[in-house]
């Protein structure tokens, strides 16, 4: 029982030395962002997710999640609005030879609003990690489903396809 306490002060010490706090709790459906006409549908594959979670500066200095934020999200080839914290799901897009760009879709552009406070945030895609790939998990209810996921391979591509990071933060100032 010591043994137990002294671990849960440890923990507890060290999250609040890194001055961690827990996330605002998705509780929306995730909104699947629109593809524009410019994507031809043998360039993507299944769906991925990121949450867009906004942010504003606190008495003490430190950034506070807010809830509520309206934001616009638009790419050259995705477009969506979402209020925070919120998922949102978008086409994986296909690493390849055959496309531009080997397949790169353009950065997202997430432009938010929260009593008169504003930001715009550019996120870059990149390669789906294999840690990412080997496993997604997603919250549905209160359930957690965890699904495997198989790497692209052979004909269809010979690496991993665009995404965007599985965090969006929005700063607002």
């Amino acid at each position: 029982m010591m043994k137990r306490f002294i671990c849960t002060a440890l923990v507890a010490a060290g999250l609040g030395a890194c001055d961690v706090t827990p996330s605002l709790p998705v509780e929306q459906a995730p909104e699947r962002l629109r593809t524009s006409s410019v994507v031809s549908a043998d360039r993507t594959l299944g769906l991925a997710g990121s949450v867009v979670r906004t942010y504003v500066q606190g008495p003490d200095g430190n950034d506070v999640e807010v809830a509520g934020v309206s934001c616009q999200i638009s790419s050259g080839e995705l477009s969506g609005r979402v209020t925070t914290p919120q998922m949102i799901n978008y086409p994986l897009f296909i690493q390849a030879d055959r496309f531009a760009n080997r397949g790169q879709p353009s950065s997202l552009q997430v432009t938010c609003s929260y009593n008169g406070k504003s930001a715009r945030q550019s996120v870059s895609p990149g390669l789906q990690s294999r840690a990412r790939a080997a496993t997604q998990n997603t919250a549905v209810a209160p359930n957690t489903v965890t699904s495997s996921f198989v790497p692209l391979t052979g004909a269809v591509s010979s690496s991993y396809p665009w995404v965007y990071p599985p965090q969006i933060r929005v700063n607002l100032r």
